[in-house]
């Protein structure tokens, strides 16, 4: 199982790059996660000026072939939150066998 989220990371002072999200109700930085289990498998830091799905399927295009040169048998999944839900996702997911779980 692939689990993608976007997280907020407070930034303290006046850091480069920061920008107030207002989901957060605060200045922070976006990274996106990928976990296999307890694994981290992708870890991208991000100004939080973004959709939280940026980067998503350059991530996934990386992840999948490695994944699939190892082991070349397993099926897996893409599970993420709401936000993730989003046709280019699902359409990569389907054009490459990969399952999701929005």
């Amino acid at each position: 199982m692939l689990d993608f989220d976007a997280t907020d990371s407070l930034s303290h002072g006046n850091q480069e790059v920061r920008f107030f999200h207002g989901h957060h109700h605060a200045y922070c930085y976006l990274p996106l996660h990928c976990f296999i289990g307890p694994w981290p498998v992708w870890a991208q830091l991000r100004t939080s000026n973004r959709d939280a799905i940026d980067g998503t399927l350059e991530a996934l295009e990386i992840i999948a072939p490695l994944i699939r040169e190892s082991l070349p048998e397993v099926r897996f999944i893409l599970r993420a939150d709401s936000g993730f839900a989003r046709e280019p996702i699902f359409t990569w997911c389907e054009l490459n066998e990969v399952f999701y779980a929005p």
